[in-house]
């Protein structure tokens, strides 16, 4: 689904790892997207991937009808929820722009087989 969602033939901006909305981005960076991918080869059926801020942090043992991926977006206290905070995070690389499916890897793009991360 993540390289679905990063097919050139829907992606806004593939090479950026732009799905559309201008930001709304599929994953961190590209090592983060060849790391996801990578882990995702090497998955048990009993285990599920947790992803923070579009970044695969650890598999977790789980059992075969559990979730393959959580996936945890831009999550900002309503205090410091707001868009001058959001873009200062943004820049350091400590949050991001996920939208509903560009940032859960869901639906988008030809259902396709597997196909390596491709680097602009």
């Amino acid at each position: 689904m993540l390289m679905n969602n990063l097919d050139p033939e829907v992606a806004e901006r593939p090479e950026d790892l732009v799905v559309y909305g201008g930001s709304g981005k599929a994953a961190r960076n590209w090592t983060a997207t060849t790391r996801s991918c990578d882990r995702s080869r090497r998955w048990e059926n009993d285990e599920t991937l947790i992803v923070q801020i579009r970044k695969a942090r650890r598999g977790v043992p789980t059992h075969e009808h559990a979730p393959r991926v959580l996936i945890s977006n831009s999550m900002l206290v309503p205090k410091w929820a707001t868009w001058d905070e959001f873009r200062r995070l943004e820049a350091l690389g400590l949050t991001m722009y996920g939208q509903m499916t560009a940032g859960s890897w869901i639906y988008i793009g030809p259902r396709a087989s597997f196909r390596e991360p491709t680097r602009p």
